[in-house]
């Protein structure tokens, strides 16, 4: 059921911006008013992707060079800053940052470039891409009087996606002062489709705008759904727990482990190292580990072969694939897959097919 007019008037100013602005917009014009940003002015030349209507951009040089930002953090979690640009005001992060021009006409700088647009268009900054830190007035300066503009951003962080809104007035920059105008949403659902959006759109497949713009389309409404859910809460900055210092350390770890192990069963095709999802959550290599052994009560290598094994049985049973097939869907060779069978199940992948097709109807008559 919709929100009453009463109730809609008394909703929190993100739920208003995503009811009334992003998500009528996104589907209304998709990707067409999505500006997909490039770590420099070569690269985003390169992709010679189409600029909504309206928008242009033009070139800068930058005053300093990259800083790489390495934080001594609690519990071995990373920050999700990974450089700065000191002079420029710019950093960029291990995650993309989406953002929607809500309110007046905004000129982003983008490393050595500026992205200049206006309420309805949105930029996708890819992971890695300079972009401001909170210190730049990013509003387009008019001829005559003061400028403003205001911006709705998110980010996928933890188990979920963080948004908030960022202002500029009168020479002053400011982000989620007022009550509502940030939440941390509990979805990985919402992360995942994020995430995805900004692989797409990094790997330039075939076909990947009509992709993205699925994605996009997907991703907002899921996220509207949630806050008009209220399952989102407002943290001190980003999320409940990476950030809160009262938040226990015991969940702040299965928090990152859960996102892991979602990680690891979504990418079981690929080559999987702890590094790889070390890195994807946020946690050194070291403090993963411990972690996930904690957590799991297994290894690394022992959690990812377990999930491979059981995706390997249902595909056994299933499909009449052959065992080439399957092993590459999981991951691993044929003789990798069958080394595995041998060791846990005492038999081939092809004696486990026949076996398990030969019980099944006992099975089902009981």
């Amino acid at each position: 059921m919709p929100p009453t007019k009463s109730t809609t008037e008394s909703l929190s100013p993100l739920l208003r911006v995503m009811q009334k602005q992003v998500v009528p917009w996104v589907r209304d014009k998709g990707m067409d008013n999505l500006i997909i940003a490039q770590s420099s002015w070569k690269n985003f030349q390169r992709a010679d992707d189409p600029l909504p209507e309206g928008a242009y951009v033009t070139r800068q040089a930058l005053k300093s060079k990259r800083v790489a930002v390495r934080p001594k953090t609690r519990n071995g979690d990373s920050s999700l800053v990974n450089a700065l640009w000191p002079k420029d005001g710019l950093c960029s992060t291990k995650m993309p940052v989406l953002m929607f021009v809500v309110g007046g006409k905004v000129a982003l700088p983008l490393g050595d470039y500026v992205v200049h647009c206006q309420p309805g268009h949105a930029v996708l900054m890819l992971a890695g891409t300079p972009h401001p830190d909170g210190t730049l007035l990013c509003a387009e300066r008019p001829p005559v009087g003061n400028s403003a503009c205001d911006m709705f951003s998110l980010i996928p962080y933890g188990n979920g996606v963080a948004c908030w809104l960022n202002h500029t007035r009168d020479g002053q920059h400011w982000s989620h002062r007022a009550p509502g105008e940030n939440c941390y949403v509990i979805s990985t659902q919402a992360n995942f489709y994020l995430e995805t959006l900004a692989e797409e759109a990094t790997s330039r497949s075939p076909h990947f705008r009509a992709i993205c713009g699925g994605l996009l389309l997907t991703f907002t409404n899921l996220l509207m759904r949630e806050i008009e859910a209220q399952r989102a809460f407002q943290p001190l900055l980003f999320t409940k727990t990476a950030l809160n210092p009262d938040a226990p350390q015991q969940l702040q770890g299965e928090n990152s482990i859960a996102r892991a192990q979602s990680y690891i069963h979504n990418h079981l095709q690929e080559s999987l190292s702890i590094d790889r999802v070390a890195a994807h959550v946020f946690m050194s290599r070291a403090h993963f580990t411990r972690q996930f052994r904690l957590v799991t009560g297994k290894s690394f290598i022992e959690y990812v072969t377990q999930c491979r094994m059981e995706e390997a049985k249902v595909l056994l049973q299933d499909t009449n694939w052959p065992i080439e097939k399957i092993s590459s869907v999981v991951g691993v060779t044929a003789a990798r897959l069958r080394s595995i069978f041998l060791e846990h199940e005492q038999q081939t992948p092809s004696s486990y097919r026949l076996q398990k097709r030969l019980i099944l109807p006992k099975t089902q008559k009981i």
